[in-house]
């Protein structure tokens, strides 16, 4: 009954990151939870924020422009950042954020785990961002989000978007950090 009624939705989206930051730098950064939530929702009410273990925050986000509250949570990983949302009526939305070296194979493991993947749709984006004059780094960050979604919504997250709302947040914290602005 569960697949009748909702869709599995994954989208993939790989982003360079600015030269200049260091791997233990962003995961510092991915790890401090008060300082993700806050660029992860800007301008959005925070209600309620606990921990509930040493690795993972809970906590309530009021969206200022529809009075909606949604329940989140973060998650420090190894090499980044776990996110999980419920949106309501059994939906939700699993994110996470990882950083890689160049020095692996990128396309190989793109090519893997995209054929790995069992979703209905999947969607990759890989896209080289342009910093101005910026030199780029031998790492970039990959947001893998999962959305579970019932059917009349999967329109919503098959949208053909450059990058997540999430995904453009932490990319102008790392820009912050990077030009020191910002400091963990």
């Amino acid at each position: 009954m569960f697949s009748i009624l909702y869709k599995t939705l994954r989208h993939r989206q790989v982003e360079d990151i600015p030269r200049g930051l260091s791997r233990s730098t962003i995961l510092q950064a991915f790890h401090q939870h008060q300082q993700m939530i806050r660029a992860l929702y800007p301008g959005s009410h925070i209600t309620a924020t606990h921990p509930i273990d040493s690795d993972t925050t809970a906590f309530s986000v009021r969206n200022p422009e529809s009075d909606v509250v949604t329940k989140c949570s973060l998650t420090s990983l190894g090499d980044g950042l776990g996110a999980e949302i419920e949106v309501g009526l059994g939906m939700k939305i699993t994110c996470q954020w990882t950083i890689h070296s160049r020095n692996e194979d990128e396309d190989s493991k793109i090519s893997s785990s995209i054929a790995k993947q069992t979703a209905e749709n999947t969607t990759t984006t890989r896209r080289r961002m342009t910093l101005g004059s910026q030199a780029l780094n031998d790492m970039y960050l990959v947001e893998e989000t999962t959305f579970i979604l019932l059917k009349p919504f999967d329109r919503w997250a098959q949208s053909n978007r450059d990058r997540s709302k999430a995904l453009e947040h932490i990319l102008v914290l790392l820009g912050r950090l990077e030009s020191g602005e910002t400091e963990i």
